[in-house]
């Protein structure tokens, strides 16, 4: 948010005080130099703008979180948790005579993780 510029203000420009990019004025607040659009504020600096960018800006944010890699490795991770409580779920229905129906279900369960892993991989390599 802007700050308020308090000394000697221009009434031709927006009040906002801005810190000089160059080296000998950026540790003194400055007045901004460009014209007043609404409410003493120039475009850049009027509050209502400054929130409208502020929300665009963590939208962005947002959106690029859910398709970073990181996010899709958290999905795949998920994915995997839920194979592995099928994968439980089955072999516990499986009596201990039926080794092979166990032995099948843990193959099962292997590719099914596998091809997660692989698909996690594609979608991270994508961008």
């Amino acid at each position: 948010m802007a700050y308020e510029f308090r000394s000697s203000i221009n009434k031709t420009c927006c009040k906002a005080a801005v810190y000089p990019k160059d080296h000998w004025g950026s540790f003194h607040p400055h007045q901004c130099n460009l014209k007043i659009w609404k409410d003493g504020w120039c475009k850049i600096h009027h509050p209502d703008i400054e929130h409208e960018r502020h929300q665009k800006r963590e939208e962005e944010s947002k959106k690029w979180l859910e398709n970073s890699p990181s996010m899709k490795l958290i999905r795949a991770k998920e994915r995997i948790d839920k194979l592995v409580g099928a994968m439980l779920t089955l072999a516990d229905g499986c009596e201990a005579a039926e080794a092979d129906c166990k032995e099948e279900v843990i193959r099962s369960f292997l590719g099914r993780c596998a091809d997660a892993l692989r698909n996690a991989a594609k979608e991270g390599g994508e961008e």
